[in-house]
């Protein structure tokens, strides 16, 4: 690992760039749709990698039902309903360790 370490800090902004793209590519492969938490050498979390947005999506968005528009208002009119920022870190957690190897 430590010459792995070395390699990283002696290659090229290029070089660093293409490996964080395969590292980055192989990583979401294998945890899908789901955030995968990333963390230093002392386990804490120091970020989040996440899928890209389907850039094949198009617009308009389908249209919501009066349902989900009036549950969107509702939530929106009561924003001390809202997990904390610690509570939805803890929660993106817990779905990256779920997700199982492919």
């Amino acid at each position: 690992m430590a010459s792995l370490i070395e390699l990283i800090r002696t290659s090229t902004p290029e070089e660093r760039a293409a490996a964080l793209a395969e590292l980055v590519g192989a990583a979401l492969a294998r945890h899908g749709n789901t955030p995968v938490a990333v963390q230093d050498a002392a386990d804490r979390t120091i970020g989040y990698l996440s899928a890209t947005v389907n850039a094949a999506a198009t617009l308009p968005l389908p249209e919501w039902t009066a349902e989900e528009l009036a549950e969107i208002r509702r939530r929106a009119a009561n924003p001390q309903d809202a997990i904390s920022f610690d509570e939805f870190i803890r929660r993106l957690d817990a779905a990256s360790s779920e997700v199982p190897a492919r």
